[in-house]
């Protein structure tokens, strides 16, 4: 439906204190920040830290259910950007009939996978290969395509959009090991 890349202002992990904000990338880019650790998150003036961060607003169902789509938010940080980048890349060379099409018109299968790491495991995202609205719903694609729309304006216009309030620690462990 959409796809944005933002900057999450977040308390310090040993504050437990959570989110503190969202900036947009152009906000992001003038904020003064340091890196005292290359691999770490920058940190700003105030201590808090800011993750850039992809984010992409969806409309998902179960694997295997015939169930209605319902909205969601899928955000990559840190070593998620990687993921962003490839499933961003395949978004933007979707072609048909030598015409791109626009990613509200594109289906996507989502699983995730665990990788063994030296530090411990992770959980990525897969992404696999995109089909087009029609081909998946049918005669339903059309009122699909109106309940994306829909979504989209509304993230646009601010009535809806990532709630972070609630999420102070988003370890791999949190993320679902089940198909989108």
């Amino acid at each position: 439906c959409l796809r944005q890349t933002v900057f999450l202002e977040w308390a310090p992990r040993s504050t437990k204190e959570g989110f503190k904000g969202m900036h947009t990338l152009e906000e992001g880019a003038k904020l003064k920040t340091e890196r005292p650790d290359p691999k770490g998150p920058f940190i700003l003036d105030n201590g808090n830290e800011l993750e850039r961060t992809s984010e992409f607003y969806v409309l998902y169902r179960e694997a295997g259910t015939d169930d209605m789509l319902k909205p969601a938010v899928i955000s990559m940080s840190r070593t998620r950007l990687g993921e962003a980048r490839t499933w961003n890349s395949k978004i933007d060379s979707r072609m048909h009939n030598k015409r791109r099409i626009k990613p509200i018109y594109q289906i996507w299968d989502l699983t995730t996978a665990v990788r063994k790491g030296v530090e411990g495991d992770s959980h990525v995202w897969k992404v696999g290969e995109g089909k087009l609205l029609p081909d998946v719903f049918g005669d339903d694609a059309k009122l699909i395509a109106q309940q994306a729309m829909d979504f989209q304006q509304s993230v646009i216009g601010g009535t809806k959009g990532a709630d972070y309030t609630e999420e102070t620690d988003v370890a791999d462990k949190e993320i679902a090991e089940e198909d989108f």
